[in-house]
């Protein structure tokens, strides 16, 4: 490196995951993961905001009391750009993206250029329950074609319903089928490959299609457009969040604008589970690993037993 600063070093992170010298499991990174790292050094760039990361190595460390300095030197100047993002009111979910982009640019210098620095708190979450569709919800998506102007969005929402896939993986999976098998290998990280049931009408349309041409932000938009055709899916529903300094709030919003792509994810995966299938069968096609705590998040449990046991009680 020319010059040992955070800066500097994000930089030549941004050319080498452009120019694949970086690559991830052996493929080069997806457009939007580099474009991710581009928003923070255009961003710390607007703010004029930079430190130097040679004095947080823990390479020129010797001791106890000096390693507890550079833990509290480093994590002070993320602070500070983290409260430079709050006082220019940026969003609570997009400071902690940041502050993983941050994270993985200091863990790239480590295995790249030989640096070991300290590992940085994370920002508090807040786990609120999983938004998706309901079993009956996605049933009505299943069920009912819109007119032909959806048509291809309907066939798409369906496959991710199916193969409960990442948005990130509709744009270049590779599909196979044997009879109503499909088998569909996606590339997200190591890559995973799964096999599920999939009508035949879905068959058919991917046979003609294949993945997904678009990008992922033109799938979202026109998601929401098929969503609202069903007006079964404008009920209001609500939904807790971050305010811009980190206070939880909530707010109701039309089930049509809350379910994203990468909530279908979560829709199938508890469509699945009550149709009867096991926790590693649905693991098997989602491409979750065993005990993953992931798998866990992506399942809408209702509260609803635990509710009528709670007015039995309280009528006793």
């Amino acid at each position: 490196m020319n010059t040992a600063t955070f800066m500097s070093l994000l930089k030549e992170i941004i050319t080498k995951l452009e120019d694949g010298s970086i690559l991830n499991y052996g493929k080069k990174f997806s457009n939007l993961t580099i474009t991710s790292y581009r928003q923070v050094y255009n961003q710390m760039s607007t703010y004029k905001f930079n430190f130097n990361i040679e004095s947080l190595d823990l390479n020129n460390v010797t001791n106890r009391k000096d390693r507890l300095k550079v833990t509290r030197n480093l994590q002070t100047q993320v602070n500070k750009y983290l409260n430079m993002m709050l006082d220019d009111c940026k969003h609570h979910n997009t400071r902690k993206n940041h502050l993983k982009i941050i994270r993985t640019t200091l863990k790239k210098a480590e295995d790249y250029y030989g640096y070991m620095f300290p590992k940085l708190q994370s920002m508090r979450e807040l786990q609120t329950e999983v938004i998706a569709l309901s079993p009956t919800q996605v049933e009505l998506i299943h069920n009912n074609k819109p007119g032909i102007e959806l048509e291809d969005v309907w066939y798409y929402t369906r496959l991710m319903l199916y193969s409960c896939m990442r948005v990130s993986d509709l744009v270049n999976f590779k599909a196979s089928s044997d009879g109503s098998v499909v088998t569909i290998i996606t590339k997200k990280g190591v890559g995973s490959i799964s096999s599920f049931y999939l009508p035949k009408d879905v068959r058919v349309f991917l046979e003609g299609k294949g993945a997904f041409t678009h990008s992922q932000q033109y799938f979202r938009v026109r998601l929401k457009t098929l969503l609202k055709s069903y007006k079964e899916l404008h009920e209001k529903k609500i939904i807790y969040t971050y305010d811009h300094n980190g206070n939880p709030i909530h707010e109701e919003k039309f089930l049509y604008d809350i379910i994203t792509p990468h909530k279908l994810r979560a829709s199938g995966i508890t469509y699945h589970l009550s149709k009867g299938l096991s926790e590693i069968e649905a693991r098997n096609i989602s491409g979750h690993s065993n005990g993953s705590t992931a798998f866990y998040r992506y399942v809408k449990h209702s509260n609803t037993e635990s509710i009528e046991k709670q007015k039995q009680y309280s009528l006793r």
